[in-house]
């Protein structure tokens, strides 16, 4: 089994005019925002006996990755088990497909920042029932029963979870 998290990044802030898009910081609700689902995923995790990301991939974006640093920690993942990505900045479908291809046959669950609206149109995909949107701070967890991770592109997973901020059925 092969399992992906799917993690877009916390609520970024627009304030700072003549910022790039690919510079925004987080604002004060995905810095909050982070955190807290990062403990709703662990609970998640631990609950349903899943280990944990053996691998955090993200978007090499300043909101994706404060957002991916924010999840170790809350996660109690090494920093080190993280990786950058610049595919990952805005990606297509093909573009996801092409991480999660190329990513080490030792890690079993990997999660990965990134952005909207690629995670989205890749969770649905990939499993049912359809998501109208991932917002800011939520987490799809999909598992493919495949050995190998360049067996995941065009194969049908299973949504173990789909969680995010202003959802109450899981506080």
């Amino acid at each position: 089994m092969k399992r992906i998290s799917l993690v877009r990044h916390g609520k970024s802030s627009w304030k700072h005019f003549g910022l790039a898009d690919f510079d925004r910081p987080l604002n004060g609700r995905g810095k909050k925002n982070v955190p807290e689902m990062a403990q709703r995923y662990c609970r998640f995790l631990e609950v349903n006996d899943i280990p944990k990301p053996e691998l955090i991939v993200t978007s090499s974006a300043n909101r994706a990755l404060t957002t991916a640093n924010l999840l170790c920690e809350g996660l109690g993942i090494s920093i080190e088990k993280l990786q950058l990505s610049e595919k990952l900045y805005h990606a297509s479908i093909e573009e996801i497909e092409y991480v999660i291809s190329n990513l080490p046959e030792i890690h079993s669950h990997v999660a990965m920042v990134g952005h909207n609206p690629g995670f989205t149109c890749f969770g649905n995909q990939y499993s049912e029932p359809n998501i109208e949107n991932i917002p800011t701070a939520g987490i799809v967890c999909i598992e493919f029963n495949v050995e190998h991770w360049l067996d995941v592109p065009g194969r049908q997973g299973k949504r173990l979870w789909f969680d995010y901020p202003k959802n109450k059925q899981y506080e």
